[in-house]
């Protein structure tokens, strides 16, 4: 697959997106002085046209790295984060050792118990609430101290169309709370006969 960005008409361009609320956490629910900054490990993005907005599928593996977490510690994920303006989420993924799940819609009240249930029991689940206007914030248990945990996030986001071109925003600000920057990202466009010549400006 190649490391390229959107595609449209004639020209696509993505533009990195200046929002300021993202925040990563991990900690033990039963033990809070076991916690610290989480880390976003591996990151890829892929981009599709649709209609007049692009499909974003973000996949993002966490972690404790950076922090002296063992194997017998048991932590939280909490990530916050915005996304651009008009943007839709429609599906959220977590992978359950070497399966992939997909989240089932409900309303917060009801994931909430359920998630709150779940995490005093120890088992399996991820939650992700739209906390107000474009912020939402994911919740991941359990993760092993020394170990990671992988998700997708698909969405929609608007595009920007101007006489020559056609761009959405790179979602590179979520990536700013990472304990350990994130030096790489792979990005990839889907592109046919009507979107194509996809770059990133700059």
């Amino acid at each position: 697959m190649k490391k390229v960005i959107l595609c449209l008409l004639a020209i696509t361009s993505l533009t990195v997106n200046a929002l300021a609320y993202s925040w990563l956490h991990v900690s033990d629910p039963q033990d809070w002085s076991k916690s610290g900054e989480g880390s976003i490990d591996e990151v890829s993005l892929v981009v599709t046209p649709k209609g007049i907005y692009m499909e974003c599928e973000l996949y993002m593996t966490f972690s404790g790295n950076g922090h002296d977490f063992t194997a017998d510690d048991t932590l939280e994920v909490s990530y916050y984060f915005s996304l651009p303006q008009g943007a839709i989420v429609h599906d959220s993924w977590l992978w359950v050792e070497d399966s992939i799940v997909c989240a089932k819609i409900m309303d917060r009240w009801t994931a909430y118990q359920i998630y709150e249930g779940i995490v005093k029991r120890r088992r399996d689940p991820s939650v992700l609430y739209k906390d107000w206007e474009n912020n939402y914030q994911l919740r991941i248990f359990p993760m092993q101290g020394n170990s990671n945990r992988k998700v997708k996030i698909t969405y929609l986001v608007p595009t920007n169309w101007s006489g020559l071109n056609v761009s959405a925003p790179l979602p590179l600000d979520m990536l700013l709370p990472s304990y350990i920057p994130v030096n790489k990202i792979k990005v990839v466009s889907k592109v046919n006969s009507q979107w194509k010549n996809p770059h990133i400006p700059g």
